[in-house]
């Protein structure tokens, strides 16, 4: 019976378990706000991007992805990442724009595994209009209309 409490208790530590909704998540903007998962309106689908600024897969990730801007206007796009905020914006600015559905936070806490389950850099997770998980993409750039296909 231990061993059952333990491992259930790992796999609620490690985000395992919350894997199937958007999770209640709370990371820092590049603006010095908090964002937390109660800020993403409700019936909005998501789109949560796990990226490091140095990294040529999610540079990619992002020139795709900003070019289909006028098709995903209405998903909510967070780009999280826990290098300095400074290098987020000048990402954020180089590769994405200033559409107000983008959003670009940094992890302070390096809690992103926590919330999502391990993750490594260039991993986006597509939540539908219900914040459920809808795919989980790894280590590679994935095309805007895939994206929007999943969400549709």
């Amino acid at each position: 019976m231990k061993l059952i409490y333990l491992s259930l208790l790992l796999l609620l530590s490690t985000g395992v378990l919350a894997q199937g909704k958007l999770p209640n998540f709370s990371f820092i903007t590049t603006d010095g706000n908090t964002i937390t998962a109660s800020d993403i309106p409700a019936n909005q689908p998501i789109m949560v991007f796990y990226f490091d600024p140095y990294c040529d897969i999610c540079n990619t990730q992002a020139v795709t992805t900003n070019e289909g801007q006028e098709k995903l206007k209405g998903v909510t796009m967070l780009w999280v990442s826990v290098e300095q905020a400074n290098e987020l914006t000048s990402f954020k600015n180089n590769n994405l724009g200033d559409a107000a559905n983008v959003i670009v936070a940094q992890d302070t806490e390096s809690m992103f595994d926590s919330y999502f389950g391990y993750s490594q850099v260039m991993s986006i997770f597509v939540y539908d209009k219900n914040h459920t998980l809808v795919e989980k993409f790894t280590d590679r750039t994935v095309e805007y209309d895939k994206l929007l296909e999943l969400i549709e």
